[in-house]
């Protein structure tokens, strides 16, 4: 070891990611810039040590996450990891709570945009789903689930489509842990830019849903009103490591679950076989 994740029933396992605002790369609102780099990216900048990182998670946290965010855009061009996701869908909670929350094993490149996910757990209409930007009409592939299995059929579906739309938080456009990441920065960009940013660095911790990886756990509270989908409080892990962020525990009013996402089991930039992001990969 790029709101993930930035985050699936036939998409609600397509679109994950870390952190507070939602903002599809795909449909942007005018005033938004997209989650991408805009400025360029100086590669003779020094990344931050582990103890200037501390030091700026505990005065400067836009620095401190700026820092994450570059370091991934100098080092990370694709991964493999296992997203384990639970959120709330207009309302609901998937999967609901005492149940085993979502399990899906994902490949990611960032040029061009990919993604292939394969559920392990938790699998609703789709077995296994593929994106990848500018090609097979810029749709999404899909394996169902269930019976349909057998036949080891694929279908396609516009993102656009009213049941990709309301089934999960983010778009498959948004997936990825430096999208996330981005979203946070952003986040806390406007609110420092309010003067109410609050974050709280606390050190470094090991949680079972990270199996146990050193990790910085960076809190956000104080709201001055509620984000997205009514985020009122923000709990983040960061990778000690690589810096990534691999883990977002999002609450709203009264303590109630608005998502939590975890990577895990993470290869950077690893040598995908040539047909990975293919449609044939569906059927394997």
């Amino acid at each position: 070891m790029r709101r993930l994740v930035y985050c699936l029933p036939l998409l609600a396992a397509l679109g994950c990611a870390l952190g507070p605002d939602s903002t599809s790369r795909q449909a942007a609102p005018p005033e938004e810039a997209p989650l991408v780099r805009s400025e360029p990216l100086d590669r003779t900048k020094p990344i931050p040590d582990a103890a200037a990182m501390v030091k700026l998670g505990r005065t400067d946290p836009v620095a401190f996450i700026t820092a994450c965010v570059d370091r991934y855009d100098r080092e990370v061009h694709g991964y493999r990891v296992t997203l384990t996701k639970r959120e709330r869908v207009n309302g609901t909670v998937y999967p609901p709570e005492g149940k085993p929350p979502e399990v899906v094993r994902c490949a990611f490149k960032e040029e061009p945009f990919s993604v292939l996910m394969e559920w392990k757990q938790g699998m609703r209409k789709a077995q296994k789903t593929l994106y990848v930007a500018g090609e097979n009409n810029n749709e999404l592939v899909v394996r169902p689930a269930g019976w349909r299995t057998l036949f080891v059929t694929l279908t396609r579906r516009k993102l656009s489509d009213p049941e990709v739309r309301e089934t999960s938080r983010y778009p498959i456009t948004d997936f990825g842990i430096q999208i996330g990441t981005r979203r946070t920065q952003r986040a806390w960009q406007r609110a420092k830019k309010r003067g109410d940013l609050q974050v709280l660095f606390n050190g470094e911790k090991r949680i079972p849903e990270l199996k146990d990886r050193p990790c910085w756990e960076v809190k956000r509270v104080g709201y001055k009103e509620p984000e997205d989908d009514g985020i009122v409080e923000s709990t983040l892990y960061f990778d000690k490591e690589t810096y990534l962020q691999v883990g977002s525990i999002l609450k709203g009013e009264n303590g109630v679950l608005i998502g939590s996402y975890f990577f895990t089991d993470l290869e950077l930039n690893p040598d995908f076989p040539a047909d990975t992001f293919a449609p044939a990969a569906l059927k394997k």
